[in-house]
């Protein structure tokens, strides 16, 4: 073999190391496509988790603000509702003497004033639970009721502390009711509970167990997520008797 083919020779083997060296076989390539898949599947999962524990925990706080911030309107009226009351007639302007309450009226679920024994100082006691209340402050009356079919908590303002009474001694149609939880959320129950006072030498102060059960809008169609329930309960009572 001459010098010029020895040469060429030589540069061939050497080029041909270079290029093995550089390659990848297709095994080299599946394994490396299959980690590589494995890895993008891994990594998939901890971001989609991620994602819905960040939807989880958005839902839960919307629940939890909402039911606060219902929960403290309703106790803050209630810190305030110091005035004694009164009542009119059906169909008439008249006060009816009867009805004194003490800060605080009860609303049976027909609308029906009721007015709660001592005995509903025990929880386990029938017929102590109401579904709305009326709480008289020195300048208004508030009210607030729990609509079943609308699954919300009602609420309306006079700037009278006198409660007007329609036919059927029901609250009168002139109140104007407003939804008080956001359409974010729904009331599932709702209930109101304590002693209220219709005598002026009463000495037991009045004061309300407020409680309910809030969850998200559309909760039977929601993904487990997307969905949450909360009950909350409270006792507050008025400030100074």
């Amino acid at each position: 073999m001459n010098k010029k083919a020895f040469t060429l020779a030589k540069y061939g083997k050497a080029v041909r190391r270079k290029r093995n060296f550089a390659g990848f076989t297709l095994m080299e390539i599946l394994l490396a496509i299959t980690v590589f898949s494995f890895a993008m599947v891994f990594v998939a999962g901890i971001f989609s988790a991620i994602l819905g524990n960040q939807s989880s925990i958005s839902t839960n706080s919307i629940i939890n603000k909402e039911s606060e911030r219902i929960i403290r309107q309703i106790s803050d009226d209630t810190i305030n509702a110091i005035a004694v009351g009164a009542v009119t007639k059906p169909n008439s302007s008249d006060l009816d003497p009867n009805y004194k309450p003490k800060g605080i009226l009860f609303l049976r679920d027909d609308g029906l004033s009721a007015e709660p024994s001592l005995n509903c100082q025990i929880d386990a006691t029938a017929n102590c639970d109401y579904s709305g209340i009326v709480l008289f402050s020195k300048t208004d009356l508030k009210i607030y009721r729990f609509n079943s079919t609308n699954k919300t908590i009602e609420y309306a303002v006079d700037t009278s502390p006198i409660l007007k009474i329609a036919n059927s001694n029901k609250i009168s149609t002139d109140y104007k009711f407003e939804t008080l939880n956001s359409d974010k959320v729904e009331i599932l129950s709702s209930g109101f509970r304590g002693i209220s006072c219709y005598n002026t030498n009463c000495k037991v102060a009045p004061y309300i167990k407020i409680g309910f059960t809030t969850q998200t809008k559309g909760y039977a169609t929601k993904s487990a997520r997307q969905r949450a329930k909360l009950e909350i309960r409270t006792i507050v009572s008025a400030r100074s008797y």
